[in-house]
């Protein structure tokens, strides 16, 4: 069952795990698995833009996309996205800027990744 659900939830979030890979490419890094997820870490292309957005890590569907190397908290921050990812598929992209516009902090999808992560 378990298995299914995996698989289920590979194919949902197919959808923002093709535009993390087609942003990833932009990175010109080689990617690492990690748990279940494809992680690019540079800070080039799609890395540079949004570390000048304030952001150290992204994920869209089961790729992260990091301009630095992530220690364990934020690792499974961005994991618990994957999880949504999972859960919402391609709903995410909508889901999520909806979530966001009562303030980033108070995002349900990033207060349940801070949650998750065990951050404050």
């Amino acid at each position: 069952m378990n298995r299914a659900l995996n698989a289920a939830g590979f194919v949902w979030s197919l959808p923002g795990t093709v535009i993390g890979l087609a942003l990833g490419a932009t990175m010109a890094a080689r990617p690492a698995m990690h748990d279940g997820a494809m992680v690019f870490t540079a800070n080039r292309g799609f890395g540079a833009l949004h570390r000048r957005l304030g952001f150290s890590a992204i994920t869209f569907g089961r790729v992260i996309l990091a301009n630095r190397p992530l220690d364990e908290t934020i690792m499974s921050h961005e994991l618990a996205h994957v999880r949504q990812w999972d859960a919402f598929g391609p709903l995410t992209f909508v889901a999520y800027p909806l979530a966001s516009i009562r303030g980033y902090r108070r995002n349900p999808f990033e207060v349940a990744a801070r949650k998750s992560a065990g951050e404050q």
